[in-house]
């Protein structure tokens, strides 16, 4: 086998590792991160170290990202693009809504404090981008092949 031939097959091997190894510390990362934010609920201190866990899984997926191959990584681009417009979309017709006719969600708010009602509003803002963009992901890989 040549030198080239060698070099060839030995990088795809090397990037796959990296971004299994990205893949598994991203994991690992938002489980520290959601069984740290479980347990501060008696440790108030424990937020930090959950919030610390959560930056180190944003970076290793930034990392994980910079290992993808170029196809794979236009497929992210295009999903985050249409999926995640979509989603958006649908975000922005709730908070019209919402802003419209108020009454019509205040016996779901209701029950809701301000610092509830704030988290919703962030998780409605947020759900359907990533819904969108996970759709839209799958998609394009099944018709990929």
């Amino acid at each position: 086998m040549s030198p080239e031939t060698h070099m060839a097959t030995a990088r795809p091997a090397k990037r796959m590792k990296r971004k299994t190894l990205y893949i598994i510390a991203t994991f690992v990362s938002l489980l520290a991160y959601g069984l740290l934010l479980t347990l501060s609920h008696g440790q108030q201190w424990l937020v930090w170290p959950a919030l610390g866990a959560a930056l180190l899984g944003v970076v290793f997926a930034c990392l994980w990202v910079t290992a993808l191959d170029e196809a794979a990584l236009q497929a992210h681009y295009i999903a985050w693009f249409w999926g995640g417009s979509a989603g958006l979309l649908l975000s922005m017709l709730v908070f019209v809504s919402v802003i419209l006719r108020p009454v019509a969600f205040a016996t779901a708010l209701a029950p809701l404090g301000g610092d509830e009602t704030f988290a919703a509003g962030i998780v409605v803002g947020v759900t359907p981008a990533v819904l969108g963009y996970a759709i839209w992901w799958v998609v394009l890989w099944l018709r990929r092949g």
